[in-house]
């Protein structure tokens, strides 16, 4: 942006801020008279509304070039979503692994993960800061792992036979490039972490959900879990999972848990 363009939204938003929305306080007595049905709020609304608008306006035309950008580049590092969401590559798993063990303590060993992984490189999705400087495991605030099972092993975790860590390779769908991938029985939510801070944890549950909303549109009926953290008993509990087991009586720690689609979820 430079500074001819700021004036002319300055310009822009004074009008519409201050010759609109604040004028309309003085000619109210006529709107009432016109418009009996407006309620008195929409008159406090224009004020509340207009006189900020104004007042931006004012600061774009007034305030120098750099102390604008300035603003700017503020509002984007604190409101702009500075995250992105990719398939894990090969080197990425150490990170992932050490990341995981820090954040939840149970997780599947190191070399399990790449026997995963060489099965299915479409399994770990990581969460990454654009902004952040340095190498990958810098940039690392997330992740979360999705695996597509046969129906063995989807009937070993529906009786609580297996649970995630047990998983072999032998149970995932496996997937090639340029091949067409054969739906999946079942799929299982593995570690789901992230950083502390809300915006973060947004946003990996959001690219998990919609990770999962493509599953179900593949033809995917059924997810299985099993939460090892109270934030993850939380989540399975909010989103309607039910225990496996009919000896499991409610929500607890470290048992599978499984959500069926239905036609309407979204």
């Amino acid at each position: 942006m430079n500074k001819r363009k700021a004036v002319e939204i300055g310009v822009l938003l004074l009008t519409v801020g201050g010759g609109g929305l604040i004028a309309i306080m003085s000619v109210r007595g006529d709107l009432e008279k016109a418009f009996p049905f407006l309620p008195p709020y929409f008159y406090r609304l224009c004020l509340l509304v207009g006189f900020p608008v104004a007042v931006l306006g004012i600061l774009l035309i007034v305030l120098p070039l750099g102390t604008i950008q300035n603003v700017v580049r503020w509002w984007r590092r604190h409101w702009d979503k500075p995250y992105d969401c990719k398939t894990a590559k090969w080197e990425d798993l150490k990170a992932i692994h050490s990341f995981a063990t820090e954040e939840l303590g149970q997780v599947s060993d190191l070399q399990k993960m790449e026997r995963w992984f060489q099965t299915n490189r479409q399994i770990f999705w990581i969460i990454t800061d654009k902004s952040a400087q340095g190498p990958r495991e810098k940039q690392l605030v997330g992740y979360y792992a999705v695996l597509p099972l046969n129906k063995e092993a989807s009937d070993l975790l529906g009786t609580e036979q297996i649970e995630g860590i047990s998983l072999a390779p032998e149970h995932l769908i496996p997937y090639r490039r340029g091949r067409i991938r054969k739906t999946p029985a079942s799929i299982y939510v593995g570690g789901i972490v992230s950083k502390k801070g809300p915006r973060v944890r947004h946003f990996v549950l959001g690219s998990l959900i919609g990770h999962l909303n493509q599953e179900k549109l593949n033809g995917v009926k059924t997810v299985f879990s099993r939460p090892v953290t109270d934030d993850g008993l939380r989540l399975v509990k909010k989103y309607g999972f039910r225990p496996v087991s009919r000896f499991v009586n409610g929500y607890q720690m470290n048992h599978i848990y499984k959500f069926e689609f239905r036609d309407d979820d979204q």
